[in-house]
């Protein structure tokens, strides 16, 4: 079995960059790991942070610090550009030093970071601004340990393959469409639509490219409607009412069309997850179209997301009941059709290693085993096989490649509640060790309608960790 993994969705820069704001010049990145606003600074995961963790759901510690995906054995990474939403920051407690200590103890950013976003009447020179700080080291050499590593910023996919073990490789993606500059009111003016629209002509011609945007989020961003997502502190402390599982407007699907069309500037992908149903809905209407007349197979990407059991939006049987008793049966998760249309559009589907999307309250509750550690990583383990397992099932059924789509999407130092035992990128592999035996007995006496869905375990693994995110990167990057 390969050591590392590929992860579809991350966010490395999230608190580093945040902690630069600290600093006299805000945004800037150092190569001096032991700084914590260093993209490469590991923070270290105290029995204490540990802990708050478990109680609080808060994750105070780094998790893709790219130290600790190095130390993974990582192939390559898809981070995440996220200018960080004003809701959170000017909320239901309003904008002083208490909402500020609160948010910062929920993400782990500064409070002058915080203070920051709370003046910002634009989110897109946040994004720009993070696509500089990730832009200051590439190629820039740092030490660890006494070995001498690095990361690049990937402009093809042989980059990739031709790399050294001391070599990071970092691709892009957007979170939010907010961050081409709508959500805030106050934003843009009369001349919006003209502005968002150079906005996305300036994404698809960038060097880096960008591989996808999650166009929907936590809040209203003037494009598309997006889904119930928060929980714990954050829901208690802001409000996802507005535009709440409303569908797309005329400005969300023109832009939509515009980074799905080829002729001006790279494709950019569309990531489905944080979507309402209404924008899903329209978006595979939309898609479908653009197909038709252009006789494509456009890619449907979820770059961190979760099954929830249930057959389809208009259908709440349950197919698989043993598995699917154990879910979120929520519709920011995604219904047995949707895995049916990813994978028959060569798409890739990014498991989230978030407790609060992989299982429900049943589920949890099973997985704990409080006396024995090595019980405790092999029943959190199966939270993770259990999506696996039932994304196969689903697509066996219909007599489809069934191992073809499932990756990893950690959504690591996003706002996540970890998989406790597997809380940074320097767990993985002990989570890919931990899975073989889950698929090895899942294999035992199993009769696949199609088959070439029987492949050894290690395969299966290596596959959903690796392969599959490589086969999508080499096809579409």
């Amino acid at each position: 079995m390969q050591k590392g993994y590929i992860d579809l969705h991350c966010h490395p820069a999230l608190k580093p960059f945040g902690k630069s704001f600290r600093r006299d010049i805000p945004g800037q990145n150092t190569t001096d790991i032991s700084k914590t606003h260093s993209v490469w600074h590991q923070t270290v995961m105290s029995r204490l942070k540990r802990m708050t963790n478990r109680i609080f759901t808060l994750t105070k510690f780094t998790q893709t610090d790219l130290t600790s995906v190095y130390e993974s054995g990582s192939r390559a990474i898809i981070v995440s550009l996220y200018p960080l939403e004003k809701p959170f920051v000017a909320n239901k407690i309003g904008r002083g030093l208490f909402s500020r200590l609160l948010t910062n103890l929920a993400m782990g950013v500064s409070q002058k970071r915080i203070k920051h976003v709370q003046r910002l009447t634009d989110y897109f020179p946040d994004l720009q601004d993070e696509y500089e700080y990730y832009k200051q080291l590439d190629n820039q050499w740092v030490t660890y340990k006494g070995a001498q590593l690095k990361y690049q910023l990937i402009t093809s996919f042989d980059q990739i393959q031709q790399s050294q073990a001391n070599t990071l490789n970092i691709l892009f993606s957007v979170e939010g469409g907010h961050a081409l500059g709508t959500g805030i009111k106050t934003s843009n003016g009369n001349n919006k639509r003209e502005k968002i629209l150079k906005r996305v002509d300036w994404l698809k011609t960038l060097t880096h490219k960008q591989l996808f945007i999650t166009l929907a989020h936590h809040f209203y961003n003037e494009l598309c409607g997006h889904a119930q997502s928060l929980g714990g502190m954050p829901k208690i402390m802001t409000d996802q009412s507005e535009g709440l599982n409303s569908g797309f407007t005329a400005l969300g699907e023109e832009v939509m069309r515009k980074l799905l069309d080829k002729t001006n500037g790279h494709r950019i992908l569309i990531d489905i997850k944080h979507m309402s149903i209404a924008s899903r809905q329209r978006f595979y209407t939309v898609l479908s179209a653009i197909n038709s007349i252009n006789n494509e197979n456009i890619p449907i990407v979820v770059s961190h997301g979760a099954a929830n059991g249930l057959l389809s939006f208009d259908d709440s049987t349950i197919n698989f009941p043993e598995r699917a008793k154990y879910f979120m049966q929520t519709d920011i998760n995604f219904y047995d059709e949707e895995l049916i249309m990813i994978a028959n559009s060569n798409g890739i589907f990014g498991i989230q290693l978030d407790e609060r999307r992989v299982t429900n309250k049943k589920g949890l509750k099973k997985s704990k085993s409080f006396w024995s550690k090595p019980k405790r990583k092999q029943r959190k383990a199966y939270l993770v096989w259990r999506q696996i397992e039932h994304i196969a099932e689903v697509l066996d059924n219909a007599n489809l490649h069934c191992w073809g789509i499932q990756a990893i999407g950690s959504d690591f130092d996003g706002i996540v509640d970890p998989i406790n035992e597997y809380w940074t990128a320097n767990d993985i592999n002990e989570l890919k060790n931990q899975l073989i035996p889950h698929a090895q007995l899942y294999l035992q006496g199993k009769t696949f309608n199609k088959a070439e869905n029987a492949l050894e375990a290690s395969v299966i693994i290596d596959k959903v960790f690796t392969q599959n995110a490589m086969n999508f990167l080499e096809k579409n990057f």
